[in-house]
């Protein structure tokens, strides 16, 4: 692992903390980009300038939640994640953690996303839902199918959870 690995790790390890942020500002300086570490720093100082503006606009859309001035929950259709997915994680101020698909992914989608995951593991998986596929696919992101279909059986499975607890067949 790399320093810029290992620091970016402890920055998703500890998300409320400032020191992993401000000691990747310091790493971000003496590898000569000024600009993201004065970014983060504005960031972890409140500074509420121009500079956020784009982050306010892609939270308004209702697509993209920020934390810090960085988005990191990605809320979309799949049709919008894999069709767009390139220029929403090269967005500046995107370190996305969590993707939200509202939509079942088709089949050239999965097919898609497969291709990618071969390309990083060069090989095949044997086996994994889509949603392990598109972790391969996407490394260091956390995917979530939020359908209507996936929140009726949440719902369905909390429903029999609280009638087990309330009816516990074991002792």
């Amino acid at each position: 692992m790399t320093d810029h690995d290992a620091l970016l790790a402890a920055i998703r390890d500890n998300p409320d903390e400032d020191t992993p942020r401000l000691v990747y500002a310091d790493w971000l300086d003496e590898n000569d980009q000024p600009a993201r570490a004065e970014f983060i720093r504005k960031q972890i100082a409140g500074d509420d300038r121009p500079f956020f503006k784009q982050v306010s606009e892609a939270e308004q859309n209702g697509f993209l939640t920020s934390r810090r001035g960085f988005c990191e929950i990605c809320r979309c259709t799949s049709a919008i994640w894999f069709g767009h997915y390139e220029t929403i994680l090269s967005l500046p101020y995107v370190c996305l953690r969590e993707v939200y698909l509202t939509t079942a992914p088709t089949i050239n989608n999965l097919d898609r996303a497969l291709s990618l995951a071969v390309g990083k593991l060069g090989r095949i998986p044997k086996n994994g839902s889509a949603v392990s596929i598109f972790e391969l696919a996407w490394p260091g992101l956390m995917f979530f199918l939020d359908t209507p279909a996936t929140r009726a059986a949440d719902a369905e499975a909390n429903d029999l959870l609280d009638e087990a607890l309330d009816n516990p067949s074991y002792d």
